[in-house]
């Protein structure tokens, strides 16, 4: 990213999460140079894009002041329905490599030659242990280096408790693999990331969909079908949930993993996204405030590093036996070399660097598709406020999202429509993004084709 993009994304950052308060006068633009050792070229152009977002004013001979942007963007309207048992997605979910589509990061964004000098660090002296099989539960060099990345950011476990798997989705398969039945009913807060529903349906899973809202999920509803027998666990995401981009609070997690634990009802977090944290910092996940080990805890590097390395992990808890069991009859282990090169990225210090940046360039883009989103469609539109991830959930009244995916397609351009993320009719007005591209000219040429065929179909809604 520019340089002056990003010390503006950092202060915008500030300001969203409140370190900054409206109002509150800014550094000179010659002591901002200064701290942050950049020109004054670089300082202006910094507080000039602040100004432009709304992020910032000027006052004649006063200097430059923080406030919240003036943009009235619409949040996007949550669902609200009566929870009822279905059999599955009904739509089918594809991945694709189209950075609007599938949620991803661009190549420009991931630290190819870090990792690069980690694999040469591995491989120019290859070791036995390189070349068997190996623990079926990992590597401990990547296990450690894991359980010693977090803990140094208050989530502490130990090495021991942690079983490496073939990615996130491979590890959420698992964990409801050990945990539930076919024909067992799994909740899930309502919209649902389309590939979990799709995982539920493969392995014969009855699904009872929640209305989400902006704290998380319904605790009151979920409790009532626990107590009542009506499911068999949970599957959710506390942070920075895909397609919403919000987190639940510390006391909604510390309230779910208490109710697991009290009616002995398995939790299966998918937390792929928890270091996308827009306000920089690890957040705590559902499992932290576990003490039965009813949370299985899922995540892996695909959203932060590379999507194709396809190792990921889970911390099981009391369900580690039967997770490590079913790991050495499918498949013997993960890939060791490939352990062996991310424990070292994180043993050199360079995954928290990466992280660290990759959480303003990402902060970023999500802020800027959401103001090209807005200076086109303006009050039709709504959108959703993340507070981490990478994905836009955008909601435009009167939407057929599936025939706009459509049109869409005749110019090679894909998202995803709104009505895979559910099991039932909702969610047509709806469409998600991928902000994990930079938007570049190729890519505002894409979302004004968009904007366009947004634009005309509320005109064509008119003129009937």
């Amino acid at each position: 990213m520019i340089q002056y993009k990003q010390l503006a994304s950092e202060v915008m950052s500030d300001i969203d999460t409140g370190k900054i308060s409206p109002g509150h006068k800014l550094q000179s633009v010659r002591d901002f140079s200064r701290q942050h050792q950049v020109s004054m070229t670089t300082a202006l152009n910094c507080y000039h894009l602040l100004i432009e977002r709304g992020y910032a004013h000027s006052r004649p001979r006063s200097g430059y002041f923080a406030q919240k942007p003036m943009l009235d963007i619409a949040r996007v309207p949550l669902a609200d329905f009566v929870p009822v048992t279905s059999r599955g997605a009904k739509y089918h979910f594809a991945v694709s490599q189209h950075p609007l589509a599938t949620a991803q990061l661009s190549q420009a964004l991931l630290p190819q030659a870090e990792l690069a000098k980690s694999a040469s660090r591995v491989f120019k002296t290859p070791r036995l242990h390189q070349l068997h099989y190996g623990a079926v539960t990992g590597h401990e060099s990547l296990r450690r280096a894991l359980a010693g990345h977090y803990s140094e950011q208050g989530f502490k476990f130990t090495s021991d408790e942690i079983i490496i798997g073939h990615g996130c989705l491979d590890s959420v398969r698992m964990a409801l693999q050990v945990t539930t039945q076919p024909e067992d009913t799994v909740v899930v807060a309502s919209p649902c990331f389309p590939g979990l529903l799709s995982i539920l349906k493969s392995l014969n899973r009855k699904i009872l969909e929640i209305p989400s809202s902006n704290q998380g999920i319904d605790l009151l509803r979920l409790e009532s079908i626990v107590k009542e027998g009506r499911a068999s666990a949970l599957l959710l995401t506390a942070n920075f949930q895909n397609p919403l981009g919000h987190q639940f609070n510390n006391e909604h997690k510390a309230a779910i993993a208490e109710l697991a634990n009290r009616y002995h009802f398995p939790v299966i977090e998918d937390d792929v996204y928890q270091e996308l944290c827009f306000s920089g910092g690890l957040p705590l996940p559902i499992k932290h405030w576990d003490k039965g080990g009813y949370v299985l805890w899922c995540s892996s590097f695909s959203k932060t590093l590379c999507a194709s390395y396809r190792i990921g992990w889970c911390l099981p808890g009391r369900f580690h036996r039967a997770m490590e069991d079913k790991r050495r009859i499918e498949s013997l282990g993960v890939n060791m070399p490939l352990q062996l090169v991310l424990a070292d990225f994180i043993a050199s210090g360079n995954y928290r660097k990466h992280i660290k940046k990759l959480q303003v360039c990402v902060s970023q883009q999500i802020r800027e598709y959401r103001h090209f989103l807005y200076t086109q469609l303006g009050a039709n539109a709504a959108f959703s406020q993340p507070e981490g991830g990478m994905v836009l959930w955008c909601h435009y009244p009167g939407l057929d999202s599936f025939e706009l995916a459509k049109k869409l397609t005749e110019y090679d351009v894909i998202i995803r429509p709104g009505g895979l993320f559910s099991t039932r009719d909702f969610y047509s007005e709806y469409f998600r993004l991928n902000c994990g591209w930079p938007l570049d000219e190729k890519r505002k040429q894409e979302m004004e084709l968009l904007c366009q065929l947004l634009t005309q179909q509320k005109q064509n809604e008119t003129n009937v």
